[in-house]
């Protein structure tokens, strides 16, 4: 679980680039295209937030629990 949704940087930072990277792909698809793609948008508008969300809490619980513990 801790390889999933524990946060550090580098993971960090991948998920902001994909993030900007889907944001962009449903700009460009929506602009040159007659329809809105669909896949592109809950990527950058529900499904990377969502992760993150998750992300943050569970390595804060982890830090705070970790903390307590010793």
């Amino acid at each position: 679980m801790d390889k999933l949704f524990l946060l550090h940087i580098k993971k960090s930072l991948w998920i902001m680039i994909i993030w900007a990277v889907s944001l962009i792909a449903h700009n460009v698809i929506a602009k040159y295209t007659a329809f809105d793609e669909p896949f592109f948008t809950a990527l950058a508008i529900y499904l990377i937030p969502a992760y993150l969300l998750i992300s943050v809490i569970y390595t804060f619980s982890l830090f705070i629990f970790v903390s307590l513990t010793s």
